[in-house]
């Protein structure tokens, strides 16, 4: 029986107690959040604890998931690992500074400890099956990836859509660099006034002269779209309509239909599906490596508005940039 607990039970922490909840085998011992309003509703059926110490006080587990904001994120794992939990599961972004995520890394790696960050499109099964054409060059080289994009922010939605562009294209294309205008922020977080995560426009370009564009509209109304642009056909994916097209051109013969998958993303039960993938023995889909390469991007994007350059992901990004982000 794997004992588990939650840190952070907002929004993405409910989701993640239903998600933990469909999983056999597994006892939760305790939610955790500073906020006794929080915790009020929760069911009375679980234990609730306002101070992380002491429910370790109390209580001993395997299986620790961190949904609380940002800031917080690389001392809960650090402390964590004091306490020999044996798998984490971290909600995005993994921290606010490159410093903060190798600190991370160091310490899953020195106390062999499983963690995964909840970059859970990895494990849909519409971004396997475009990886896939990606990958066999189907409808020929990939050129670009589009997402459009609402809501708050660069950190808070577009860290999604910088993982997802390193996913599907990491087997034949090596990021380079980031380019980016970052707006104005327009409204007050609704996660506190002390984070700021403005909108804005990133362009990744790759080696094979392929690039990803994402375009995330802080104050605009948009259904996530996420386009694949290829040499001899297009796909197009929208999650709010679940609809797939794909165009295709065979020597100048158009084809266009719809894939009978769907789009539609659950996150609960995709979310199940990450910690079920974490608790495994498979390899982690979405690694602290690859987390850190999403803060990577972030930073360089904030360089790139700052300097009003391309940045070079690979000279020397600053370490100990800290972004107040969540």
């Amino acid at each position: 029986m794997i004992k588990a607990a939650i840190i952070g039970v907002g929004q993405q922490g409910k989701r993640i107690l239903q998600a933990l909840q469909m999983i056999p085998n597994l006892e939760i011992i305790g939610v955790v959040d500073k906020s006794k309003a929080m915790l009020k509703s929760i069911d009375k059926g679980i234990k609730t604890y306002d101070d992380i110490n002491e429910f370790y006080k109390e209580n001993s587990i395997d299986l620790l998931c961190i949904a609380t904001n940002g800031p917080s994120h690389c001392e809960l794992v650090l402390q964590a690992s004091k306490k020999k939990v044996k798998f984490i599961f971290l909600e995005k972004p993994m921290a606010c500074s490159i410093i903060e995520c190798e600190k991370i890394i160091k310490v899953i790696t020195d106390n062999d400890i499983r963690l995964l960050v909840n970059h859970l499109r990895r494990l849909h099964p519409i971004y396997k099956w475009l990886k896939e054409k990606i990958i066999s060059k189907e409808m020929g080289q990939i050129r670009s990836l589009n997402f459009l994009s609402m809501g708050i922010g660069l950190s808070a939605k577009a860290t999604h859509w910088f993982d997802l562009s390193i996913f599907l294209l990491e087997e034949q294309n090596e990021l380079i660099s980031v380019t980016a205008q970052i707006d104005e922020q327009k409204m007050t977080n609704p996660r506190g006034a002390e984070f700021i995560d403005p909108g804005g426009i990133v362009i990744l370009e790759f080696t094979n002269h392929c690039r990803s564009t994402i375009e995330q509209i802080e104050d605009g109304f948009c259904p996530l779209k996420i386009e694949a642009i290829f040499t001899n056909g297009y796909v197009e994916i929208n999650e709010k309509t679940g609809i797939v097209k794909i165009m295709s051109n065979d020597n100048g013969k158009i084809k266009i239909e719809n894939s009978l998958m769907s789009a539609h993303v659950d996150i609960i039960e995709g979310t199940k599906d990450m910690v079920l993938n974490l608790l495994s023995t498979d390899d982690i889909v979405s690694t602290a490596l690859s987390a850190k390469k999403t803060i990577e991007i972030l930073i360089s994007a904030y360089s790139s508005d700052k300097t009003d350059k391309k940045v070079d992901i690979n000279a020397g990004l600053n370490k100990n940039l800290y972004l107040p982000i969540t």
